[in-house]
Parts: structure tokens; sequence; C-alpha cells
């Protein structure tokens, strides 16, 4: 992940591998009103992947991350919103 300024200057750099040696990949990203960073997708920890969810700070420092494996077959983040009360939604 990576933040840029209007101006396209790079204000920070954020990478996250779980997986080590399978892929995992960014499919969305939503930002609060307090300018944090919600990040959904995937990781493929022991090849299967499931979902992974990432809040980080306006720093790029990671707050908490939620993974589940809901299914015995792929589950991915595809999209992820913000509600009115700061809910995230995927």
């Amino acid at each position: 992940m990576l933040k840029l300024s209007p101006q396209a200057k790079r204000l920070w750099t954020y990478e996250q591998n779980p997986s080590r040696k399978a892929s995992d990949q960014i499919n969305d990203v939503a930002v609060d009103r307090y300018d944090n960073i919600i990040v959904g997708g995937f990781d493929n920890k022991k090849n299967n992947a499931r979902w992974r969810t990432e809040k980080l700070n306006p720093k790029g420092k990671r707050l908490w991350s939620y993974t589940s494996n809901p299914s015995s077959a792929t589950d991915k983040v595809t999209a992820v919103a913000v509600d009115s009360k700061q809910n995230i939604v995927f």
C-alpha cells in the first residue's frame, strides 16, 4: 500500500505478507471520517484464501487485522465500506 500527497509525493509505504510463500492481495480500500484506512482482500495462509481486513492509522501504522475463513473454498474481501457510525462492512 502506498499513500501519496496531492502533489504525488510519497508519504508512506506499508507492506504486509502474511502468507509469506503464497500470494496475498488487496482488493479494495476505504477511508473513514478520521482518515484511517481500511484495506480488504485476502491472504493465502496454507494455500487457502481467507478474508483479510486491516485498519491503518493516517500515518500507515496498523491498528488491527481481521481474518476469517468461513468456507472450505476461496474467501476474499472484494469491497469495503464504512457506514455513518464508523462500522466496517465487507
